[in-house]
């Protein structure tokens, strides 16, 4: 236990990968509807992304934790302000390559994306991230410096700056599942 600041004791507890999947795919899937069937809700943070996939009304039938997330993707595979291409084709591959194991059942019909990657997106591309959409993402984001993403866009800097990581992220797990 550890006192704050206010006096009150509070307990810490850390919640395991399957947890945390778990419960972004309750805050994504709460306070929205679709038409029925499978829903996939995908939160890339900045270590790890996590994927679910289940019925909107229930827990999901399928979670999984994955050790990619925007920072790790930016840190291993972008040296600089300007991304090559060389570098981010290698990012996408390896990337790629982490989700290759997966295959989330049941096959979604619809698609969330959640945490700040996708809020971030939102504001570069619009509402549906697509294949298209996030095609587009890679290159703004490639072809501009975070400086200017983050006043062009209104972002943190910071977000700017990890922005090609988590959308080459999100780009692989929308083939994965096949929906925007």
């Amino acid at each position: 236990e550890r006192s704050l600041a206010c006096g009150t004791p509070k307990q810490i507890r850390f919640v395991t990968p399957d947890e945390e999947a778990r419960l972004a795919y309750a805050g994504a899937v709460a306070g929205t509807s679709f038409g029925g069937g499978p829903v996939a809700v995908c939160d890339v943070g900045g270590g790890s992304t996590e994927i679910a996939v289940g019925s909107p009304a229930a827990t999901p039938h399928w979670c999984r934790s994955v050790d990619v997330g925007s920072l790790r993707v930016t840190q291993r595979h972008f040296r600089g302000d300007s991304p090559t291409k060389r570098e981010i084709r290698e990012a996408r591959a390896a990337v790629r390559s982490a989700f290759v194991p997966l295959e989330p059942v049941p096959a979604a019909i619809h698609a969330l994306a959640s945490g700040g990657t996708a809020r971030a997106l939102r504001k570069l591309v619009g509402h549906s991230l697509g294949a298209d959409e996030l095609c587009e993402a890679i290159a703004i984001s490639s072809a501009t410096r975070p400086q200017k993403i983050a006043r062009r866009f209104d972002l943190p800097t910071w977000r700017a700056e990890v922005l090609l990581g988590g959308t080459i992220v999100l780009a692989e797990i929308q083939s994965l599942l096949g929906v925007p």
